[in-house]
């Protein structure tokens, strides 16, 4: 019984200290043109296949942090989601 939780508790250990640490957010917004508070409202899908879906949403800026040229203030973004190659 000892060797199995042992086991247990050193494989669970090992899957803990494998997993990589997010980058910072300074590292991942360093390159962005315009870093802005939003609101979203009006959040659509539609279903395309079995699988894959499409979003549209209407973006209103709340606060703008960083610009480097021009940003409306209310704008309609549009993404696709496809599980398949990036998990559920």
């Amino acid at each position: 019984m000892n060797k199995i939780l042992i086991g247990v508790i050193l494989a669970f250990s090992v899957s803990v200290f494998a997993i990589p640490t997010p980058p910072e957010l300074e590292e991942l917004v360093k390159n962005s043109d315009f870093i802005a508070k939003s609101k979203l409202t009006n959040i659509r899908q539609n279903k395309l296949s079995k699988n894959t879906v499409s979003v549209g949403v209407e973006v209103e800026i709340v606060k703008l942090y960083k610009k480097n040229g021009n940003i409306p203030e209310k704008m309609n973004l549009a993404f696709i989601i496809f599980p398949e190659y990036f998990g559920k």
